[in-house]
């Protein structure tokens, strides 16, 4: 068995309950990996995120607590399903993916290039695949206005908090100082909001939920969110144009 097959057996090996249980994967795939893959760092970021949403379920932050811990485990197996993929098979996971791991060797990306471009894939691909798949679980509707709702955006407050410490983490040594000669740090935040990233997440989530009984039409728009992310991701992982769009 390849290291590769062993990794992949691991993960799937490991039930996904709680989100304790997605942290445990996390550190499985932390280990696993050497730091200068794209994917590390990547994990590395939404490991760091979703401790600090872990920590906001244990104090009793959230209204609707089990709902939350839900979404957060349906939400990780899609990125645990997608690097399975791509392990068994490079290019079988979704094509928003494939930017992050086809580049994931490239030392002359930055680190945070890399996570960012996971979390491009990750938000703006499979969220709304998990808010669908936590309501339907749930025998609920992803409706405004209501708990779920309420503590979806207020998750938008805890991962812009803790993505100002990850990142600035990501950025360090040698590389954080070419960055920042460059202008790079902030400008790679600037072209990048978790918040507008997730508030378009919900409102994919809102047409798959009226298109779920189109299995043709469901198909279709999933594929072009999937297509115009992994553009998305690539211009995410350009050496130019990040003082404004990216690419140009």
């Amino acid at each position: 068995m390849t290291s590769r097959e062993s990794l992949a057996e691991r993960i799937l090996s490991r039930p996904l309950r709680s989100i304790h249980d997605v942290l445990a994967v996390m550190e499985m795939i932390h280990g696993a990996l050497p730091s200068a893959d794209g994917v590390h760092a990547f994990n590395e970021l939404y490991a760091f995120v979703t401790d600090r949403i872990r920590q906001e379920l244990d104090r009793g932050r959230f209204s609707t607590p089990v709902l939350i811990e839900e979404l957060d485990v349906v939400f990780a197996a899609l990125y645990f399903d997608a690097f399975v993929a791509e392990l068994g098979a490079p290019g079988s996971s979704p094509r928003a993916w494939q930017p992050l791991f086809e580049a994931r060797h490239d030392r002359s990306i930055a680190r945070l290039q890399h996570a960012l471009c996971g979390m491009n894939a990750h938000i703006n691909h499979d969220l709304a695949i998990a808010v669908v798949e936590t309501c339907t679980r749930k025998s609920i509707e992803p409706r405004r206005g209501t708990g779920f709702f309420d503590d979806y955006l207020l998750i938008n407050e805890i991962l812009e908090d803790a993505e100002k410490v990850a990142t600035k983490k990501l950025a360090t040594g040698f590389l954080r100082d070419v960055e920042e000669a460059l202008g790079r740090v902030d400008n790679m935040m600037a072209v990048w909001s978790v918040r507008k990233a997730r508030d378009a997440a919900w409102a994919n989530a809102e047409v798959l939920w009226t298109l779920r009984g189109n299995d043709l039409l469901y198909d279709a728009f999933l594929q072009t969110i999937d297509r115009m992310t992994g553009f998305a991701g690539r211009g995410l992982l350009l050496p130019r144009g990040l003082g404004g769009e990216p690419g140009t």
